[in-house]
């Protein structure tokens, strides 16, 4: 079932990793991401993208969960504009 990941507040390209997306997601129990698979990408304006995940990387900050955050296979940060919303595709 499709789910709703996140919604960019900030993105970044990352040479050779492609565009890194935050807030980093908190996985529910038994979900998984992983390089390969493919988001969908609703934009403010209406339109949608289909991206691949290049990459992922997770950060544990102190008191806090571990933070999981997708790099996707976009080049340019107008591409995922603030406020996108990031689904998955059927998991």
């Amino acid at each position: 079932m499709p789910r709703r990941l996140l919604v960019v507040e900030q993105r970044m390209i990352l040479r050779g990793k492609g565009l890194m997306l935050t807030p980093g997601i908190i996985l529910s129990a038994g979900q998984r991401i992983q390089a390969g698979d493919s988001v969908v990408l609703n934009r403010p304006d209406g339109s949608s993208l289909v991206a691949t995940i290049q990459g992922t990387s997770s950060a544990i900050e102190r008191g806090s969960s571990n933070q999981l955050f997708l790099m996707l296979d976009l080049l340019d940060k107008n591409q995922a504009p603030i406020g996108t919303e990031v689904w998955s595709i059927g998991t």
